[in-house]
């Protein structure tokens, strides 16, 4: 089991995928600062979708980045840390791009 975010455009387009281990925290963070915990189902996301505004993606990465600050402080960083960090923030500048052209990105939580 896992979750999969996918960003898709408004043509149903990939434009950005990350994927987590059912048991990562860093699978229900952003469930949290997306404001989808009603797609998350434990192990894997319900397979639901999302629209987003540009400010609201923006706001999201904010927020990742905010408490990602924090816990390189507490926590150090390790090497696939580091990777799944670069990957989230793939993930999110991809959508941001998405809805800076479309005005809208999709997200589905699978």
């Amino acid at each position: 089991m896992s979750h999969e975010m996918v960003g898709l455009n408004k043509e149903g387009e990939e434009i950005a995928y990350v994927r987590f281990t059912m048991a990562d925290l860093n699978a229900h963070l952003l469930y949290d600062i997306l404001d989808a915990n009603e797609h998350n189902g434990g192990v894997s996301g319900k397979g639901a979708s999302e629209s987003y505004s540009l400010s609201q993606v923006e706001s999201a990465y904010n927020s990742y980045n905010d408490l990602n600050i924090d816990l390189k402080s507490s926590n150090g960083q390790n090497e696939f840390l580091t990777w799944q960090q670069k990957e989230i923030s793939k993930f999110f500048n991809n959508c941001i791009n998405t809805a800076q052209k479309e005005k809208i990105v999709t997200i589905c939580f699978c």
